[in-house]
């Protein structure tokens, strides 16, 4: 499926809430499983809602997947991040931080803050739109997620030993 065949509604059902669209960042950012640094083995970890992390089943150490990505220390919600993202992919990255907030429902400086964001991905790899094919490798309009200084070559560790 190319990114031209990836609707808005596609998005929907691929990340119906929050939980769906983390769960997809730690597939992406830890295809090898979770590395507890306490630990110090790869160990089982279970997703814990009320803090956006995955916790340790041994010693109940934090693994936060949205940490030196776009959405690090962000408050807004994870689908409203992967819809931006998809507008903006699917626009060529031609869209407004106006047309965000629009589509999006957040306020203005959030949608600016997010536009900020996402460009910055779209600057480094202006072909990202282009080649645009939503899977496990990329986000959900087929952008990679890490930017700038919070570029990770490969993060260590697998999900459920």
């Amino acid at each position: 499926m190319t990114l031209k065949d990836f609707e808005f509604e596609d998005l929907e059902q691929r990340f119906p809430d929050d939980a769906s669209c983390l769960e997809w960042l730690r597939i992406h950012l830890y295809p090898n499983g979770v590395f507890c640094k306490l630990c110090q083995r790869i160990t089982k970890h279970h997703y814990t809602a009320s803090r956006r992390s995955y916790s340790c089943d041994h010693c109940g150490h934090h693994v936060h997947p949205t940490a030196g990505t776009i959405f690090h220390k962000s408050s807004t919600s994870l689908r409203t991040w992967f819809h931006a993202i998809h507008l903006m992919a699917c626009t060529g990255g031609e869209v407004s931080a106006k047309q965000i907030e629009r589509e999006t429902g957040v306020t203005y400086k959030t949608a600016w803050r997010m536009f900020k964001h996402i460009r910055t991905l779209f600057d480094e790899d202006p072909d990202i739109a282009r080649r645009g094919t939503p899977g496990p490798e990329t986000g959900p309009s087929g952008a990679s997620l890490s930017y700038g200084r919070y570029r990770y070559e490969q993060r260590p560790g697998v999900l459920g030993s």
